[in-house]
């Protein structure tokens, strides 16, 4: 009996090992597309150990094990007592690599620091993406506490197209022809053209707000997605529209982009999918499990509170 309770258990660590190796992989893909963050802070510290509790969120397993941290990077995980230069006694606390935000509008200092105390040492301009890549890295460049990065902005490239580049500070604009009409042909190849620029100034993805953009066609929605899959890198996606009437459903707008990623190859991560779906989260969550379980790279995020925000915005004439 002990032997089949034995045997049963080390099936199902090993059940768990490989879930946790797939699971890996599945979001290993938009990891290494992200990793190439410039500006990234390495600590001081050599070497350090720290004897604390280990949790696996994924599946929720609580251990104790003794950390050793060789510059800035977790070197061993161990259950016996490692030496280190420096020993912290960790006991009663948890210790986590700090947290990675994709999703950070704020990138003043101020926001940083908040950033810090929250645990965040990596925090992205993703979603929307900054309007001058080149500009927002400079801006950042021995300023930031934590690490910086920013998505090619789709919304601010077919605003420059159109003729309305974006002020200074500002991720959104105005309602008008930039926002409400269909481009062109030749106006998505020059969208593309200044994507392409911005990722080669250092933009770690595509970001597209397409909500703000209700002029896009789903064909432009495909060539940017088609434009991302080209360069390797992931496309960070604000839907086109929430609710439970169609047209214009949140099963629409998730439909919409899963195909986009599903004909061109790119990586999708959907923001604030609750937000976005509301009543129908759980089904807008389904259909990514199912892509996902189809070999799709699509991820989602939600955060933990039902509050929004928007703008009036009147344009100037």
């Amino acid at each position: 009996m002990l032997e089949q309770q034995r045997l049963r258990s080390d099936t199902a660590n090993a059940a768990r090992a490989e879930e946790f190796r797939e699971g890996d992989k599945q979001v290993g893909r938009q990891e290494e597309q992200i990793a190439h963050a410039s500006n990234i802070i390495t600590p001081v510290i050599a070497r350090k150990t720290a004897r604390q509790r280990l949790i696996r969120t994924r599946f929720t397993i609580y251990e104790f094990a003794t950390y050793s941290i060789t510059n800035g990077k977790i070197a061993r995980i161990s259950a016996e007592p490692l030496a280190g230069e420096r020993v912290l006694n960790a006991k009663g606390l948890v210790v986590a690599p700090g947290f990675i935000d994709l999703h950070q509008h704020g990138q003043d200092v101020d926001s940083g620091r908040v950033k810090v105390f929250d645990g965040v040492t990596t925090a992205l301009e993703m979603e929307i993406g900054s309007p001058d890549v080149a500009a927002f890295l400079k801006s950042k460049q021995g300023q930031s506490l934590v690490n910086y990065g920013s998505s090619a902005s789709h919304v601010a490239a077919r605003a420059l197209i159109f003729g309305a580049p974006l002020p200074e500070g500002t991720l959104l604009p105005a309602a008008g022809p930039a926002t409400d009409l269909p481009a062109t042909a030749e106006q998505i190849q020059k969208i593309e053209d200044r994507l392409r620029h911005e990722l080669d100034a250092g933009g770690l993805g595509v970001g597209m707000g397409i909500q703000y953009t209700p002029g896009a066609s789903r064909l432009e929605v495909i060539q940017m997605f088609r434009l991302a899959a080209e360069r390797s890198v992931p496309v960070f996606v604000h839907v086109r529209s929430a609710g439970r009437v169609e047209p214009g459903s949140s099963i629409e707008a998730v439909s919409e982009v899963i195909g986009a990623a599903a004909v061109s190859g790119a990586s999708l991560h959907i923001v604030h999918i609750n937000s976005m779906c509301t009543k129908d989260s759980l089904e807008c969550l389904s259909m990514v499990a199912g892509a996902r379980a189809r070999g799709l790279d699509v991820t989602a995020e939600a955060y933990p509170y039902t509050a929004g925000m928007t703008f009036i915005r009147i344009e100037q004439s």
